[in-house]
Parts: structure tokens; C-alpha cells; sequence
């Protein structure tokens, strides 16, 4: 598994593969983006946005 995930659109590090795969797991908080047809999931370590096909749109990682 890769150390970082990047953003294909902006080539830039977004957050690291451990938070990545808390938040998916452990989702306190998720929202549904009607208008932007997104679902964002909400951790203590991070926010991660998917599309209605489960392909990551944008993800964060909150500062310690």
C-alpha cells in the first residue's frame, strides 16, 4: 500500500494512507452532497469526500 495518496488533478500529497483508512473505517459524521452528488465522511483524524461511484473526490487530514 502506497505511504500517500495523491490527487490525480492537482499532483499534490493530500493525506497519509493510516488517517485515509481510519476515517473510511471509523466515520463518526458523513453528509450527503445532493447538489454535488458527494458523500463526505468525518473522523477525529480526517474528512474524506467520494463520489456517488465511491471514487475519491478530496480528502484531508486534521491537523494534531
Amino acid at each position: 500500500m502506497a505511504k500517500y495518496l495523491f490527487d490525480a488533478n492537482v499532483d499534490r500529497m493530500l493525506t497519509s494512507t493510516r488517517a485515509f483508512v481510519h476515517t473510511m473505517r471509523n466515520a463518526t459524521i458523513a453528509y450527503s452532497d445532493i447538489a454535488r452528488r458527494t458523500t463526505r465522511y468525518e473522523s477525529r483524524r480526517g474528512v474524506v469526500i467520494l463520489n456517488q461511484r465511491g471514487r475519491v473526490v478530496s480528502t484531508w487530514r486534521w491537523s494534531r
